[in-house]
């Protein structure tokens, strides 16, 4: 078995030194001069997009970092539950519940005064 994988997909963001005239590589490129082309692949570790008249088709990922971002998307431990007041603790808020709509018209209010100090509407 072959030491990459294909796949279509897009590109990771976290890929921050693709290189458009090195990483961009026709399928007949490909058929023509696959060695090279993987080579770069490894010596790199960045994707290699492949396309088809011109277009964006495929994604070339070497192996390791296909199987990194495997195991980024799929945890093997879940995420802990959260609950609303775990994330509305940072804000040291400790008076009444206040629904959606009472929240939503105080983040208003304070962005009126905020962005029109003079009351101007």
């Amino acid at each position: 078995m072959p030491n990459f994988a294909l796949i279509s997909a897009s590109l990771d963001p976290a890929i921050s030194q693709f290189s458009p005239s090195e990483d961009i590589r026709s399928v007949t490129e490909l058929k023509r001069s696959t060695r090279e082309i993987l080579d770069h692949l490894h010596a790199t570790g960045r994707p290699v997009i492949l396309t088809v008249n011109g277009k964006a088709d495929s994604v070339l990922l070497d192996v390791r970092a296909y199987e990194r971002l495997v195991r980024v998307g799929n945890p093997t431990k879940p995420f802990p539950a959260t609950r609303v007041e775990d994330g509305l603790g940072c804000t040291g808020y400790r008076g009444p519940a206040k629904t959606p709509g009472e929240m939503d018209a105080g983040i208003d209010a304070h962005l009126r005064k905020v962005w029109q100090p003079d009351g101007e509407a």
